[in-house]
């Protein structure tokens, strides 16, 4: 506990200072409000906001920045009492939730690109809270309320952040692609004091190392085609009885979502929750025919199609921490992909099979927007 108070206050310091520094030096020094969307799906909203432009490293930008998010969204623990993993698409798995997130701390730019006009190179620390109340129906009992999970009704987790990052991804306007790599390492620490015992109970340590590739194959004014390709190890240390439910079903760093189920698409998202993942998307994509742009950017297409072929697998552990599972699937679909007002809207379609389960899923789908 008071570790984590001391890290926390440091934290909260070092947001103070660049506060400050951006007061004192805003005047024709480029620093200006940054706000925007960070993400939406269905029923679920995350927005941002704070400062840009200071010099806390010379010749890069850092940032401080408030991310604050909420919805109403299905969830699913895809064991039983005895820790057996449920049959696919059991009805018994499903719940629904309300929850609200709040993320807050400094971006810190170490090396600038000017050819991209962003930094490559960056870390990020950050006081991260998330609250998930549980919505269960009386007349079908959902898995998780028979389990000994310390969030079996939701929770409070609250944790410390720290991460540093590469990006050095150059976007394509034309047919909205991007090419180039990027990666992430961090460690996120939810000890067991610090509100994390108030609703439900967290006291573990999240480590994760990710990378991206975007690899431009044929490209021209009219089409392109890419192989894209997601690698991303994650790994929760701590007790069972610290380890909450939400942490063993997502994967990630500073944003997170469903794993291996739903990182691994055609597996029902929530299932095979665990402590070790290594999950790995290949996909193959062809962008062609972009369509309408304004006459201040002609070059910037408003929308362009995709059709696009995917292979993913991932190997995790039993709650055993011996990584001996296997998962894989394949499929392919479409998607719009829409950039209009500052905002980049991806909608779709596509169908998966998962090899393991032997089963096909016809009907899924794309639906998303971020801030660009």
């Amino acid at each position: 506990m008071r570790a984590f108070r001391g890290v926390l206050v440091v934290l909260l310091l070092l947001c103070l200072f660049a506060g400050l520094s951006a007061q004192d030096v805003a005047g024709g020094s480029g620093i200006t409000a940054d706000f925007g969307l960070a993400g939406f799906d269905m029923w679920k909203l995350e927005l941002y906001g704070g400062l840009k432009g200071l010099q806390l490293i010379p010749g890069a930008e850092s940032r401080v920045l408030l991310y604050a998010g909420g919805g109403y969204v299905g969830d699913a623990y895809y064991r039983d009492s005895a820790d057996m993993v449920l049959a696919a698409g059991d009805e018994s798995a499903a719940f629904k939730k309300a929850f609200g997130s709040g993320k807050l701390g400094l971006e810190l730019g170490l090396l600038y690109d000017p050819a991209l006009a962003k930094n490559n190179l960056f870390g990020r620390f950050f006081f991260k809270s998330l609250y998930e109340s549980y919505v269960f129906d009386a007349e079908a009992p959902a898995a998780i309320e028979a389990s000994t999970l310390p969030d079996r009704a939701g929770a409070w987790e609250s944790s410390l952040f720290a991460g540093l990052f590469w990006d050095a991804l150059d976007f394509n306007p034309l047919l909205q692609t991007n090419s180039g790599t990027a990666a992430e390492v961090s460690v996120d620490w939810a000890p067991g004091a610090a509100f994390n015992s108030v609703f439900g109970a967290a006291d573990y340590v999240r480590l994760n190392a990710s990378g991206r590739l975007y690899l431009p194959i044929l490209e021209s004014d009219q089409f392109g085609l890419y192989l894209t390709e997601r690698f991303i190890a994650d790994a929760l240390l701590g007790t069972a009885e610290g380890i909450p439910g939400l942490a063993r079903r997502r994967v990630g760093g500073f944003s997170l979502s469903g794993a291996p189920g739903g990182a691994v698409r055609g597996i029902d998202s929530g299932r095979y929750d665990t402590w070790l993942k290594l999950v790995n998307n290949l996909d193959l994509r062809f962008n062609f025919l972009p369509l309408f742009s304004t006459a201040a950017a002609p070059r910037d297409k408003i929308l362009v199609p995709e059709l696009f072929g995917f292979f993913d697998a991932a190997l995790v552990d039993n709650l055993n921490y011996v990584l001996a599972d296997w998962h894989a699937s394949v499929g392919g679909g479409l998607i719009f992909n829409i950039r209009f007002a500052g905002i980049k809207f991806d909608l779709g379609y596509y169908v998966t099979y998962s090899i393991m389960e032997a089963r096909p899923n016809f009907f899924n789908l794309v639906l998303g927007a971020h801030h660009y």
